[in-house]
C-alpha cells in the first residue's frame, strides 16, 4: 500500500472504522498514520498524533514491552493480540486490546496495529472478580462444612471448614461423591437426608453417626425449571458435644 496511490475511498474507510487503527515503521520510532478514531479517543489531532512516537501513547510501564512485541509480531508472521494501556493526551489511562500485523507502506514493511477500548469490559472483569473474592471469603468463613454438588451429588465445591473436617484440601474431594468424603463408603449412608431429598425435593435433615463423631447434615436441592435436580447445596455439622450431652441428661 502507498500513501501516493492512497485513494480517496480508502481514506473514507479507513476513517470510518469503529476501532482506532494506528500503522507505524518496524523500529517503532514513527507514526505514519493514524484514522480519526484513534484521534477522537486519544485526544489528539492529526498532526499533533503523527509527531509523536508509538511509544508516546503507551503509559511507561506498557512502553517497555514494544520492542518484544515487535519481535514477537516479526517472528510469527501472521500477527499477534495482547492488551495494553493507552494514555491519553490529558494522561488519562486507557486499556485496550490491539490486534498488529505486519503490512506495506509506502512501499515499506509496517506495522497496521488496530485498537478496541476495553474499559468497560475491564471494569466488569474487575466487578466479578471482587463479587467472587467476597463470596470465597464469606463461603470460607462459614464453620459448618459446605459442599456444593452436582445432580448426582458428585462435589463441585467445598468450603476450608471442609479441609479441616475431613483432612484433605478441596482439589481431592472436587469430583467424589459426598458419602465417599463423608463416610468412606461407596454408597449413600441408610440415613443420608440425599435419599429422601431425591423423592421429596425439599430440604432434609438427619443426624448421623460417623465413626467416633455425630454429623447434622443437611441437604437443600436447587431445582431447575422443569422441577428438576441440577444441584445440591450440602451442609455438615459436627454436634458430637451435643448428642454426648443428650446421652449424658
Amino acid at each position: 500500500m502507498s500513501s501516493g496511490h492512497t485513494s480517496e475511498k480508502f481514506r473514507t474507510l479507513f476513517d470510518s472504522a469503529g476501532d482506532a487503527i494506528f500503522i507505524h515503521d518496524l523500529g517503532g520510532k514513527t507514526i505514519l498514520a493514524a484514522n480519526r478514531k484513534a484521534c477522537e479517543y486519544l485526544g489528539y489531532g492529526l498532526e499533533e498524533l503523527l509527531a509523536l512516537k508509538p511509544g508516546d501513547i503507551d503509559t511507561p510501564e506498557q512502553r517497555m514491552h514494544m520492542t518484544d512485541r515487535i519481535a514477537r509480531l516479526l517472528k510469527r508472521g501472521g500477527g499477534i493480540t495482547f492488551e495494553t494501556v493507552h494514555r491519553r493526551k490529558d494522561g488519562t489511562p486507557v486499556a485496550v486490546e490491539v490486534s498488529a500485523s505486519v503490512t506495506e507502506w509506502e512501499g515499506e514493511k509496517a506495522v497496521m496495529s488496530i485498537a478496541r477500548v476495553v474499559t468497560h469490559r475491564k471494569r466488569a472483569e474487575n466487578i466479578l472478580l471482587a463479587a467472587a473474592l467476597e463470596w470465597q471469603t464469606t463461603f470460607d468463613s462459614v464453620k459448618d462444612v459446605i459442599f456444593l454438588l452436582d445432580q448426582e451429588f458428585k462435589i463441585l465445591r467445598c468450603n476450608k471448614a471442609a479441609s479441616e473436617m475431613f483432612g484433605t484440601n478441596s482439589a481431592n474431594m472436587r469430583g467424589k461423591y459426598c458419602w465417599e468424603v463423608v463416610h468412606g463408603s461407596t454408597k449413600p449412608h441408610p440415613e443420608c437426608p440425599i435419599v429422601r431429598m431425591k423423592k421429596t425435593k425439599r430440604r432434609e435433615t438427619s443426624v448421623i453417626r460417623a465413626g467416633e463423631r455425630w454429623l447434622e447434615v443437611t441437604v437443600d436441592p436447587m431445582l431447575d425449571e422443569d422441577g428438576n435436580i441440577s444441584g445440591v447445596i450440602h451442609i455438615v455439622n459436627d454436634v458430637t458435644a451435643r448428642v454426648k450431652e443428650h446421652k449424658e441428661l
